[in-house]
């Protein structure tokens, strides 16, 4: 069978479903890989020897599959990007990454920010990512990093995006929620809550570009 051209998204909302559904497998393989080595401290408590070790083989077992689903999803989109871009499709968040010369890590910034702020449907696709395991709907740097797998150096180079002369925060993109003294510990868990304009922006729907009451947005 040949291979199919690859199709442009046809709406912003298309591009997004997509995207996330690739952040849903990568999650759960990030979860499975995190089970293979190290066991839930609950499991750990309740379970020992045999029951043990086959919980860990069977994450082991999966990653493998869920890898390959990560990679084909992730190929997918890719492939449909490029071909949007050749038409002259121009998706939102393309749109703000080239604004505002965003990098790899702030274009994860906002689409995660967005699958957050779309509600608690999507509030179980990042379970097993960030320091508890537990998505729970906040994004943190720290989740965000795990989700990235990033190094040492990664996470010490993309706090910059955080900084308040960083795009993200002086363009008006993200707020970044965080305690009445800002520390390096505190910034980890800071809660990075995308704001109306970009959201607005990312889901092409111009009337949502409205400041949230109450909140101090840019």
């Amino acid at each position: 069978m040949p291979p199919t051209t690859p199709q442009p998204f046809s709406s912003d909302l298309d591009y997004l479903e997509h995207e996330f559904g690739w952040i849903r497998a990568k999650a759960q393989r990030i979860a499975a890989e995190r089970a293979a080595k190290e066991p839930n401290e609950d499991f750990r408590k309740q379970h020992v020897g045999e029951t043990r070790m086959t919980g860990t083989l069977d994450a082991a077992r999966r990653v493998p599959a869920l890898k390959k689903a990560e990679e084909d999803a992730r190929a997918d989109i890719d492939h449909r990007l490029a071909a949007s871009r050749a038409a002259g499709r121009i998706l939102g968040l393309d749109a703000l990454c080239t604004e505002h010369s965003l990098s790899a890590f702030e274009r994860v910034v906002l689409l995660l920010g967005t699958l957050a702020a779309i509600g608690e449907k999507f509030g179980n696709f990042l379970d097993g990512v960030g320091r508890s395991g537990y998505w729970g709907g906040n994004l943190t740097p720290d989740v965000l990093w795990d989700f990235c797998e990033s190094g040492l150096a990664e996470r010490i180079e993309s706090r910059k995006s955080f900084l308040p002369t960083a795009a993200l925060i002086k363009n008006g993109l993200v707020c970044l929620q965080i305690g009445p003294t800002t520390t390096p510990a505190n910034l980890a868990t800071a809660y990075v809550e995308i704001t109306s304009k970009a959201f607005a922006k990312i889901v092409g729907v111009p009337e949502l570009d409205v400041p949230a009451e109450g909140k101090d947005e840019p």
